[in-house]
């Protein structure tokens, strides 16, 4: 009998779970452009102070080709930071974005520089 009602209770934590699992909602809030504001977001998005924006890069795209750094809000509004143009500051940011103090972002480039090899970057907020 032990085992009969464990096997009901599994049953039933199960089906909880199941229906949990599909009540998630999708919803799409940015198409990126190439030229506009990027393609190919790469690492993961940050929250910004206060919570309310995220953070994150394109390793492509933008205005020159190189990348962007973008700004998003929970409802989808998008806004580009930065466009990297190669050297001497560098191009195709691939990692997360990293906050410091005041707002400001640390990342890095994977090429460009002065030797070619990528940059680590400070984008302060003005």
């Amino acid at each position: 009998m032990g085992r009969f009602r464990f096997g009901v209770i599994a049953c039933i934590v199960s089906l909880i779970c199941i229906a949990n699992a599909n009540a998630q909602t999708f919803t799409l809030l940015h198409r990126f452009g190439y030229k506009t504001d990027g393609e190919r977001p790469t690492g993961s998005l940050i929250l910004g102070p206060g919570d309310t924006e995220l953070y994150g890069t394109t390793m492509a795209g933008g205005t020159n080709g190189n990348g962007t750094v973008f700004q998003i809000s929970p409802s989808g509004r998008e806004s580009v930071l930065y466009r990297f143009g190669n050297a001497p500051d560098g191009s195709n940011p691939q990692a997360t974005l990293v906050r410091g103090p005041g707002g400001t972002l640390y990342g890095t480039a994977s090429f460009g520089g002065a030797h070619g090899f990528g940059t680590v970057f400070k984008l302060a907020k003005v």
